[in-house]
């Protein structure tokens, strides 16, 4: 019986602590953003962005994209979107301030990521929203 009920209470707290994972898909004219969230609980545990522009994943060109040389801060596309995830997995994004261009006004984003990031936060936040 002991055995019984400890194999129960291990089994109730494995399914708790179990992480979640949340998507959201949103779209600009033809290129489409992906956000997926992976979630313990209320904790978020890392966040995952992408954007596909005419069927071709930003993430996946890599360098390829071209931004680094026009960047401010000589940072790829993929460079910039990696310090967003992670900062939204951080500290999440009830914080972040924009532009008329939605760029972050945060001088910590800044510091890793100065392209135009409302659009990927939106759908950040419309996956967290998401039901599982």
């Amino acid at each position: 019986m002991r055995k019984t009920l400890i194999l129960l209470a291990a089994a109730l707290l494995c399914a708790c602590s179990a992480n979640v994972k949340k998507e959201a898909v949103s779209k600009e004219g033809d290129n489409e953003i992906r956000v997926a969230v992976e979630m313990n609980g209320a904790d978020v545990v890392s966040v995952s962005i992408d954007e596909t522009e005419e069927g071709v994943s930003k993430k996946e060109l890599g360098d390829e994209y071209g931004l680094k040389r026009a960047s401010g801060i000589g940072k790829e596309w993929d460079e910039q979107i990696a310090f967003l995830e992670s900062y939204l997995a951080a500290h999440g994004a009830q914080d972040l301030l924009y532009d008329a261009q939605g760029r972050a006004l945060n001088a910590d984003v800044l510091s890793g990521c100065t392209i135009s990031i409302q659009k990927y936060v939106q759908t950040y936040a419309q996956a967290l929203d998401t039901e599982n």
